[in-house]
């Protein structure tokens, strides 16, 4: 008789797949980690940073996968600005100086090769050059 068990077990952010089974009195246990999710840090603007209207502010990313390695190419950055028309951008990193007057939420997110996909998020304000 053949006996046949799954486990998942979560090691911290390590998700491990586990297979058991049992014939004849012999017991096979198969381990394999989990696809992870990748990590992505947004390098620059730093969180709550402020700018002065129509000044140029960088923005630069980073996204790595445990499975897949270096993503930063695939990031893909969004924000909702209202009256605004964010332009679409794929990449580590790009330049606008056209934000208008407020404060927003920047969103960076990348992809694996699995689908599963990693997000951080950085807040800016957008103040006016005579001040706030």
């Amino acid at each position: 008789m053949k006996r046949v068990k799954q486990i998942y077990l979560a090691l911290g952010p390590i998700l491990i797949f586990m297979l058991f089974s049992c014939s004849e009195g012999i017991l096979d246990i198969d381990v394999e980690p989990m696809n992870q999710f990748p990590v992505v840090r947004i390098i620059s603007p730093q969180d709550s940073s402020t700018f002065t209207e129509g000044t140029m502010i960088s923005f630069t990313a980073t996204a790595f996968d445990p499975e897949d390695g270096n993503i930063s190419n695939k990031i893909s950055w969004s924000a909702m600005i209202p009256d605004y028309d964010f332009p679409s951008v794929i990449g580590a990193g790009f330049q606008i100086d056209d934000l208008p007057i407020g404060t927003y939420t920047l969103r960076a997110s990348a992809p694996d090769s699995e689908g599963r996909v990693g997000v951080a998020r950085v807040t800016i304000s957008v103040i006016s050059k005579s001040g706030p």
